[in-house]
C-alpha cells in the first residue's frame, strides 16, 4: 500500500483492509469510477470522483451471507483525493474524503 497512497490515505486503506479481515469478509462486483482533476498546485493535483459502488455486495467469508444494508446504503457518491509528489518523484495519493451527502 506504501507504494501508491501516504497520510491519512494510507491509513484509511489499512484500517479498511483490517477490518474487513476481522469480520472476515469480501466485496464481489464492480466499483465505477469517474475521476476528474479539478485543481493542480505542484506538488499537488486535487481530484474530484464519482464513486458507483451499485454493483457491489459485502459477503461474509464464513458462510456467504450478504453483510450490507442494500436498502440503505449510498450507492453512488462524490470521493475527493489530493495526490502528492514525493520526494523520490513518485505520486501518491495521501488523503481522500468521501463525502456520501454528494451524489453524482
Amino acid at each position: 500500500m506504501e507504494a501508491v497512497a501516504s497520510g491519512q490515505a494510507l491509513q484509511t486503506v489499512l484500517t479498511d483492509v483490517r477490518n474487513y479481515a476481522d469480520l472476515p469478509a469480501h466485496t464481489v462486483g464492480t466499483i465505477t469510477r469517474t475521476p476528474t482533476i479539478t485543481a493542480v498546485t505542484p506538488p499537488r493535483v486535487s481530484i474530484l470522483d464519482c464513486v458507483d459502488i451499485g454493483d457491489t455486495v459485502l459477503l461474509s467469508d464464513k458462510d456467504g451471507s450478504r453483510l450490507d444494508d442494500a436498502a440503505n446504503r449510498v450507492r453512488r457518491f462524490q470521493l475527493r483525493a489530493d495526490v502528492v509528489e514525493a520526494a523520490d518523484g513518485k505520486w501518491l495519493v495521501d488523503t481522500t474524503t468521501p463525502e456520501l451527502e454528494q451524489p453524482c
